[in-house]
């Protein structure tokens, strides 16, 4: 969220704006009009009114777009319905060449708010920039920078502005819970426990502040105090999905797993095309051991995102629990063909050929991933499992062999044997 100003001076500022653009394009204009008709200039003269008119009309369309931009954003990404972006979208196409020197601060960051809303990133911090450069004391522009800069995963300029930011507001919780939420995706999550700390001091019923220094203490391995956060987040925001959703994680943490999956059944009850609470919620099933409805919640995944290739992989695997080899191997074919970098998608189809009697093809994938990731114990276990049942079938054939045909020397005495294959 943001730091607004109050709306009195805001509305105040941009009337007081109005009149001085007005003037300011007007005199510019009429200076040059008068000097051109001295000098009997009638095309120039003809440019110049129509661009003094163009001028005019793109300030009113200015005008309407700061009227008609949020004085507040997400910090969690735009947030406004498909029609009032289009509205925004439209104002900020027809402001194209609008001169900068008749925009004010406030001008420049309700532009930089429309620009974030329309998902134009790039240009909302330019806006940003030029209203600080404008009024370096514009504590609300500083915070909305930073929040563009997080969304763009530029998370240490998104500290910077809101470190600014705290120095001209020093009690605001929003700045608090910003810089926090940037530290803690920088993977500093002392400082950002300390920031969210602030945040809920100064605002106790602060829910997002709760959930996200819960993901502090869990990446801490924290759980308690992490599931602590989240109980106080539950009672506050009751159909909140997330929080249901991270309640369930940090439950696997302390391997609490059915209360782990009442967690996510919540979360899909709230949010019924919640993916990764089915996908979460499977790998909890596959814990307990209960592969079918595992597979009824990784279903439920690839139904929802198609090109998620871990739900493909934890299926497969499900299926080789239920020995559903050939679905199996289906399996992890989607789950490589999505991806070809990982090591177990290719053991575990290995597994599967194996337990087919495919031996080859099982040797061939415990090579592969051998390659990919060259200290995979498992791997390096399944292939000389799958070398030794080659070498048992290569001994057979063997003693079959001498069992149905020994060929004698000329001596009497027995051939000896070769290690080399034979043509018919």
């Amino acid at each position: 969220m943001s730091v607004v100003r109050d709306r009195r001076d805001a509305k105040r500022e941009l009337r007081q704006q109005d009149a001085e653009a007005r003037a300011e394009i007007s005199a510019s204009y009429d200076k040059e009009i008068e000097l051109a008709e001295k000098d009997g200039l009638d095309n120039e003269v003809g440019r110049l009114r129509g661009e003094y008119r163009n001028q005019l009309a793109i300030w009113r369309n200015q005008h309407a777009l700061e009227a008609a931009a949020p004085r507040t954003v997400q910090a969690d990404g735009p947030s406004l319905s498909e029609g009032d972006v289009s509205q925004l979208r439209d104002l900020l196409t027809s402001t194209q060449g609008l001169a900068s020197r008749t925009v004010s601060a406030e001008g420049h960051f309700l532009r930089g708010n429309a620009f974030y809303e329309i998902a134009d990133f790039k240009s909302a911090i330019s806006e940003y920039s030029e209203a600080v450069h404008l009024d370096p004391e514009y504590a609300a522009a500083y915070n909305n920078r930073g929040i563009t800069y997080g969304y763009l995963h530029q998370n240490q300029q998104a500290v910077e502005d809101f470190d600014t930011a705290l120095k001209l507001i020093p009690n605001h919780p929003m700045v608090y819970y910003n810089r926090g939420t940037s530290y803690r995706l920088l993977d500093q999550n002392e400082r950002a426990i300390e920031d969210f700390d602030e945040a809920i001091l100064l605002n106790p019923t602060h829910s997002e502040a709760y959930n996200n220094r819960s993901l502090c203490y869990e990446s801490l391995g924290e759980y308690e105090r992490a599931l602590d956060d989240l109980n106080l987040a539950v009672r506050l925001v009751p159909e909140d999905a997330e929080v249901h959703f991270n309640r369930g994680n940090v439950l696997i943490g302390l391997e609490r797993y059915e209360c782990a999956i009442a967690s996510y059944d919540e979360a899909i009850r709230l949010t019924p095309d919640y993916a990764m609470a089915y996908y979460n919620r499977g790998n909890t099933n596959a814990v307990l051991a209960r592969h079918e409805s595992a597979i009824e919640d990784f279903d439920q995944v690839i139904r929802l995102n198609p090109e998620y290739a871990p739900a493909y992989s934890n299926r497969g695997s499900a299926r080789i629990n239920l020995n559903q080899h050939e679905l199996a191997i289906e399996d992890f074919n989607e789950a490589i063909a999505l991806d070809l970098g990982v090591a177990e998608n290719f053991n575990n189809r290995g597994i599967a050929y194996a337990t087919l009697g495919e031996y080859q093809l099982a040797l061939k994938d415990h090579d592969e991933a051998i390659r990919l990731n060259p200290n995979y114990p498992n791997a390096y276990h399944n292939r000389g499992v799958t070398l030794k049942r080659l070498a048992e079938i290569a001994e057979a054939d063997f003693a079959k062999e001498r069992k149905l045909k020994i060929e004698p020397n000329d001596s009497g005495d027995e051939t000896e044997e070769s290690d080399e294959n034979k043509l018919s």
